[in-house]
């Protein structure tokens, strides 16, 4: 959720606030906030290659990219085959 964080009343509906989010290298989504109240949900299930996970939030001129939170858990492969 938006909520004006950054103090700068920006108009969401005319001039939504952009960012992309990496993992590690790679895209993996582009985020559009047109909404100061909505909460924007996006998931990823992936393989980590060692211990940790690097998510870029990436500033592409339209906005402060921000992130509320983020969750990881830990799975065994058995339970998500399909991203092995």
């Amino acid at each position: 959720m938006h909520g004006n964080y950054d103090g700068k009343e920006r108009d969401l509906i005319r001039s939504p606030l952009v960012f992309d989010v990496y993992m590690g290298l790679h895209f993996w989504d582009r985020i559009y906030v047109n909404s100061s109240t909505t909460i924007y949900v996006a998931e990823a299930i992936i393989v980590a290659a060692v211990s940790s996970v690097s998510v870029c939030l990436i500033d592409i001129g339209r906005g402060t990219p921000f992130l509320s939170s983020m969750e990881m858990r830990k799975m065994k492969s058995s339970l998500y085959p399909a991203a092995m």
